[in-house]
């Protein structure tokens, strides 16, 4: 009877095995599932990093060349508008 005691039945061991399998395979699913979660928080960080990069590059091509001075005419008077309207000064 020591004999029989020792050996495992087939049909447990069996039940054992396949339980320890979908065991293993639900965690290698839940690492790869985790992973590419972890891949995707990655890929839009870096996405929002260019957008924010490429918004402050648009945004400092748009701010405004400081103005030249306006250059003076023979006679002396500028070539900037009047206060009076849109009138040019002679």
């Amino acid at each position: 009877m020591s004999d029989e005691e020792k050996k495992p039945d087939p049909v447990e061991q069996a039940a054992k095995n396949e339980a320890e399998d979908r065991l293993k395979a639900e965690d290698e699913a839940a690492r790869e599932k985790a992973e590419a979660e972890e891949r995707k928080k990655e890929e839009d960080e870096s996405k929002r990093k260019e957008a924010a990069r490429v918004e402050a590059e648009a945004k400092k091509c748009e701010t405004p060349k400081k103005q030249e001075p306006l250059k003076k005419l023979s006679s002396g008077k500028g070539r900037g508008l009047s206060l009076a309207g849109n009138r040019k000064k002679n």
